[in-house]
């Protein structure tokens, strides 16, 4: 009698749970096509495939509800066939009535965990490969339909036309040449405008000009990258107001980070616990680990020149334009940990001497110059870009009322005001430095270490301690997440099946709007927990608690409901 009876069960919740599944599924996977359809993203093709690979990536937030409406059908209709009636009066207890709904709830508790940490993740990458399989394609039909687009954080672009192929005469054709080389592509954009904007959304800095280039580049780790040419730009910075820049200006490359392959929502298990081992192929760690190994490598560099320039030596350093400098100085002080300060001498001035070519053809004196890492760069519109990664620290010079003798030709020397020049060092710093993992940086910074108390290099190694943090707290919170979530599934189709029996006289739909509120206040309650776990200002063990709070509370309802219906002997009399 038992077999024929899950036989029995088991067939209509089979047929019932594939049925409300796939027409969920064709529902949900639709309207997750909207947007992108509607923000012309996608081709036909592309919709079709779309749906395709949306499909997985939804069906475990589909799989309860399928599953709960599947069990408040068939336990409804076994109350109101008096067929529970039939199976107790054989000897059927509920406990047993009960037992192919645990199997069924076991199984897509099961199958919910290993969707949500094997199989998800890999559909996530097919919709972010197909959304961003030809960026530039995409690109040149919003700047067609006149829309600004966000080439990165806060960075947006407007223009009124562009070409796909820049002309020969084009800003980055006349320094590049017109050929792009493998991987590069280039359009050609007009009426150009580029602004930077803060979190609150106030104009931080802006650009205009007539023409520039935009060049994507594929990086190696597969993610693609932006470098603007603009020519005879007019730039706007609150430090300097509104700059002309003539001639051909680069900005810094811009990064186009997936968040597909950033947020470890989107990482299967493997991918997961490898990131919490290895948390330097995490994006964001790695450009702020980048960040700190430039602010250590900057500090480096000027304790090398006090130190040079200490011992009665001269510096040489470098610049653009087939230029270097050799700089001497008798004395040499700290002002604080970020600046130096350089005193002459009665009779021996601070001395820049300018050669070009193997050839001295300027020199600068003066009785006081600063030395300090620029912060920014001093070209507005480069400062449009994060700096690039690898790029060495820049050294500002500033001289006080200097004199300039020009050696090419015959003359007084002439006295300025300041002379500002920005050089680097002759060997690369930056460029070994930031080859060091997250936690050799971090060690650099211990008691005792040359780096300790530097508030330029604390400051960002406190950004990169926050940064690892959360990406542990967030490893933390998609575990657990994942686990509640599957665990619920089981105790949802139990409460599903309980409340059937205490209410199956009634009409099955208002059974299953109480079990659809349950279910849905659970998953409320289970996220709310990842948003906790996730908030540095908060203890990680409260959001671990809320997150459990909701599958607990669940099995508190079943014990709850198993103890009322088989009180009233399982079937409902009213």
């Amino acid at each position: 009698m038992p077999w024929t009876l899950y036989r029995y069960i088991l067939k209509d919740l089979a047929k019932i749970f594939c049925l409300v599944t796939a027409i969920l599924l064709l529902v949900v996977s639709f309207a997750t096509a909207v947007k992108p359809l509607n923000e012309g993203l996608l081709e036909p093709v592309g919709i079709l495939r779309f749906i395709c690979y949306t499909m997985p990536t939804v069906l475990t937030i589909i799989l309860p509800f399928s599953g709960v409406f599947a069990v408040t059908m068939v336990f409804c209709r076994l109350v109101a066939d008096n067929e529970m009636t039939a199976a107790q009066a054989s000897g059927l207890s509920t406990r047993l009535v009960l037992l192919p709904v645990l199997v069924v709830g076991l199984v897509l508790t099961l199958g919910t965990f290993y969707l949500n940490n094997w199989v998800v993740p890999i559909f996530y990458r097919k919709v972010a490969s197909l959304l961003e399989q030809d960026i530039t394609d995409l690109l040149v039909k919003h700047i067609g339909q006149q829309k600004a687009v966000e080439l990165s954080d806060g960075v947006m672009l407007y223009a009124e036309r562009c070409q796909v192929q820049p002309a020969a005469g084009s800003p980055s054709a006349r320094v590049l040449g017109p050929a792009a080389r493998e991987g590069q592509r280039r359009i050609m954009v007009r009426g150009v405008v580029l602004g930077q904007f803060s979190p609150d959304g106030q104009l931080l800095r802006e650009a205009t000009a007539e023409a520039a280039d935009i060049i994507f580049d594929q990086e190696p780790d597969g993610s693609k990258s932006i470098q603007m040419w603009f020519e005879s730009a007019m730039a706007y910075d609150p430090a300097r107001g509104v700059v002309q820049l003539p001639g051909t200006v680069k900005s810094s490359r811009m990064y186009l980070r997936s968040r597909f392959r950033d947020d470890p929502k989107f990482l299967a298990w493997n991918q997961l616990i490898g990131l919490g081992r290895d948390p330097d192929r995490y994006d964001r760690v790695r450009e702020r680990s980048m960040s700190l190994a430039r602010a250590i490598a900057g500090h480096q560099v000027l304790r090398d020149l006090a130190a040079t320039l200490g011992q009665g030596g001269q510096v040489d350093l470098n610049v653009e334009h087939r230029q270097s400098y050799k700089l001497s100085a008798p004395q040499v002080a700290w002002q604080g940990s970020q600046s130096l300060v350089l005193r002459s001498l009665p009779g021996l001035p601070v001395r820049l001497g300018v050669t070009e070519a193997g050839t001295v053809h300027s020199a600068i004196a003066a009785d006081l110059a600063s030395v300090r890492i620029a912060v920014e760069s001093f070209d507005p519109l480069v400062r449009l870009a994060p700096a690039d990664a690898h790029a060495e620290p820049v050294i500002e010079l500033m001289f006080e009322r200097p004199l300039v003798w020009d050696l090419q030709q015959p003359g007084p020397p002439v006295r300025h005001t300041t002379i500002r020049k920005r050089v680097t060092w002759p060997v690369p710093v930056a460029g070994p430095m930031s080859r060091y993992r997250a936690s050799q940086l971090l060690a650099m910074l211990e008691p005792g270490q040359p780096y300790h108390g530097i508030r330029a290099i604390n400051l960002e190694a406190q950004r990169l301690k926050r940064n690892l943090d959360r990406l542990r707290r967030k490893i933390v919170a998609q575990i657990n997440l994942r686990g509640a979530s599957a665990t619920a599934v089981v105790l949802f189709l139990m409460t599903a099946a309980l409340l059937s029996l205490r209410m199956g006289r009634r009409l099955p739909l208002v059974v299953y709007f109480w079990t659809f509120l349950i279910t849905i206040a659970v998953v409320v309650i289970i996220h709310s927990g990842e948003n906790l776990m996730t908030n540095l200002d908060l203890a990680i063990g409260a959001g671990l608690a809320v997150s459990w709070m909701g599958t607990m509370l669940l099995g508190v309802v079943v014990v709850m409901l198993y103890g009322l219906v088989t009180r009233r002997g399982g079937i409902s009399c009213t």
